[in-house]
């Protein structure tokens, strides 16, 4: 790992399936697996198209495009051989294989029979915060492939790591006061007050810079650097948010973002710190957690004592549409990490503000078999701990219909390895009562104020709306609000930028499907109970979710 004399990155990072190349002025990806088959169309995996530093996208919004950004598709047949494009200006064909995009042709960094990374074409770059459909094919010597329809986002951001697995160590450097710049490792630790520079790709489009063309050194390009509405950009570094500069496209390389931040002068110090980044005011718009090493001035760095912390999350989900259903999981967490890279607990299964890291939060603790006691009927349900990720966990389990209601319930412990035997309780509220129609076929204009009501529900209780559409397989939410539930009525109205009045823009039109999701939770904090070595109480977390599905836009 070096920096060339004019600054450029000169780095290779290498996986079991993927490997990423920072070489001069190009960003080159390309995964190491076997030929295609002869005679076969492409095909493209809907589910498997990613931002080409984090390898994921948003759990909850689900594949995006984001206009300038470095994205990777896996799938079958998607190129004749493995071929990785040079320096200088990007193709948009390698071994006869192309990308396009709403008939765009984008450049392309790797192709392979089973990836292809491109740079999403900037001409398409969507209106303000809204959404735009595109239609995604790869086209090679056998034919094209079936279009995937894709929301093209104003950003959907994800960080380069250091090993190309989009978890772990990130692709961060220091720079100390005397300008000396090395790659952040547990030996070459930042220290608090340093300058980091953070790479990623996918923070938004930088409209002057013609895609496939390396950033030059000077002028800085940014992200849309005259849209103000979309804010600096943040960083989450342990538990504090500090805000930073606009990001900027790194010099010399194509599609790359360079996030150029000082860290605080308090900043944890430890091995492996979580850091993520973010567009102030745009919760849903942040990067995978990465980790960085932080040592006061520098060199190997120290890990705090390990620290252990547990939550229980309880969600009951109630479903319209072509079929009513109930559903109610319970989970459960305990981790035992470094003090100092405690950032709060995460669910196994999903982060709701970006892509997540599994295991990333710690080891994962053994408290044996686990009961959930209706106190009511004093049915028992047992739930056994499970692994994911090679992180012990007590996975989200489904519980009888009618389990979580107004009442308590019981967690009883049979204790484990970690963990003795311990009981706790829950009370639930009432939940709300939805009383706008919403049945599976209602029509809801696109530009008129929309009005949602119900009854029940107090004031240390929230609810939120969202709004979504689903495009085949692949669903998305673009607009939320929220407020107390003791208001009983919330109205989403259409938003006016530039001149033009979109409620939500999801990329649709008249007669195309979209759902409103309805979510309560608590305000107030709820009781937590103590267990014997741990930091802090063991946390409790309800939702209700309301999901009305199958409506139309008119």
């Amino acid at each position: 790992m070096r920096l060339t004399a004019d600054g450029n990155i000169l780095a290779r990072m290498t996986s079991p399936a993927i490997s990423i190349l920072l070489v001069g002025s190009a960003l080159c990806v390309w995964a190491q697996l076997p030929l295609a088959q002869a005679d076969q169309k492409p095909v493209i995996d809907p589910y498997r198209i990613v931002n080409a530093a984090s390898l994921a996208y948003h759990p909850l919004k689900g594949p995006e495009l984001a206009p300038g950004g470095l994205f990777t598709i896996f799938g079958q047949n998607l190129a004749a051989d493995t071929v990785v494009a040079g320096d200088g200006p990007l193709p948009t064909s390698l071994a006869d294989a192309s990308v396009s995009v709403n008939g765009i042709l984008a450049p392309l960094l790797s192709v392979s029979p089973t990836s292809i990374t491109f740079q999403a074409p900037t001409i398409l770059t969507p209106f303000g915060f809204f959404s735009a459909l595109a239609a995604l094919t790869v086209t090679t010597a056998e034919g094209q492939s079936d279009p995937v329809l894709i929301p093209y986002a104003a950003a959907t951001p994800g960080l380069f790591t250091q090993d190309g697995s989009g978890c772990g160590q990130g692709r961060i450097f220091n720079e100390t006061s005397d300008g000396a710049i090395s790659l952040n490792t547990p030996i070459t630790s930042a220290s608090p007050g340093d300058i980091i520079s953070i790479y990623g790709t996918g923070f938004g489009p930088a409209p002057t810079l013609p895609d496939g063309v390396p950033a030059p050194q000077a002028p800085l390009y940014h992200p849309y650097p005259a849209l103000p509405e979309f804010g600096p950009t943040g960083f989450e570094l342990g538990i504090p948010y500090a805000p930073s500069a606009y990001p900027t496209r790194a010099p010399g390389l194509v599609g790359v973002d360079r996030v150029r931040v000082q860290l605080p002068a308090d900043a944890e110090e430890g091995c492996a710190v979580p850091l993520r980044v973010a567009r102030q005011g745009g919760d849903f718009l942040e990067t995978q957690p990465v980790t960085i090493s932080i040592h006061k001035g520098g060199g190997p760095c120290q890990d705090a004592p390990l620290t252990r912390k547990g939550v229980f999350y309880w969600t009951k989900v109630i479903e319209t549409g072509e079929a009513f259903s109930t559903t109610e999981t319970f989970e459960a967490l305990f981790t035992e990490a470094p003090g100092n890279q405690m950032t709060g607990q995460q669910k196994a299964t999903s982060t709701p503000l970006g892509p997540n890291c599994p295991g990333a939060a710690g080891r994962g603790l053994d408290t044996g078999q686990l009961a959930v006691v209706d106190n009511l009927s004093t049915n028992s349900y047992s739930i056994s701990p499970s692994t994911i990720a090679g992180r012990l966990t007590y996975v989200p389990a489904t519980l009888p219909p009618g389990t979580i209601h107004p009442g308590t319930l019981s967690v009883n412990s049979t204790g484990g390895a970690d963990i003795a035997s311990f009981q706790s309780s829950i009370t639930f509220p009432e939940p709300i009562r939805i009383t706008t129609s919403l049945i599976p076929g209602t029509q809801i204009g696109t530009k008129s104020p929309l009005t949602i009501t119900w009854t029940g529900g107090t004031a240390d209780m929230q609810v939120r709306v969202r709004m979504g559409t689903t495009y085949g397989r692949v669903g998305n939410f673009y607009y939320e609000r929220w407020t107390t539930a003791d208001q009983g009525s919330f109205t989403l109205y259409p938003t006016t930028s530039g001149g033009i009045t979109l409620f939500p823009n999801t990329g649709g039109g008249p007669g195309d499907r979209f759902s409103i999701t309805v979510l309560l939770i608590p305000l107030a904090q709820i009781p937590a109970f103590s267990l014997p070595g741990f930091e802090d109480p063991v946390s409790q977390n309800w939702m209700y979710v309301f999901s009305f599905t199958d409506l139309v836009w008119k």
